[in-house]
């Protein structure tokens, strides 16, 4: 049985109103639930802090996958910048994510 579990070290308080949330997994475990407990425990810590009111998150143009996920969770897209980055010399563009997690 597997578990998750988010350390901060020293322990982390927030000052802002926004947090970026970065996940990326090894292909070898992608479709086995890792990327909804990993999101739900950040999800969690980010609504215990008080002054946090948005989760950012930013996806690659091209990971459809990943743009859906975010979206059946409550993240609206709010910006693409086209060919900010070129991966393996093909251009790729960097789409942002909002969820409105307080008032």
């Amino acid at each position: 049985r597997a578990s998750l579990t988010l350390v901060h070290r020293p322990v982390m308080t927030s000052t802002l109103d926004r947090c970026l949330l970065i996940i990326d997994l090894e292909s070898c475990v992608r479709g086995e639930g890792w990327d909804t407990g990993l999101i739900e425990v950040a999800l969690a810590w980010a609504r215990s802090q008080p002054t946090i009111e948005y989760v950012d998150v930013f996806v690659l143009g091209s990971d459809s996958s990943a743009h859906d996920f975010y979206q059946k969770l409550g993240f609206e897209e709010n910006a693409t910048v086209r060919d900010l980055f070129r991966i393996f010399g093909l251009s790729a563009d960097d789409v942002a994510l909002s969820l409105k997690i307080k008032g």
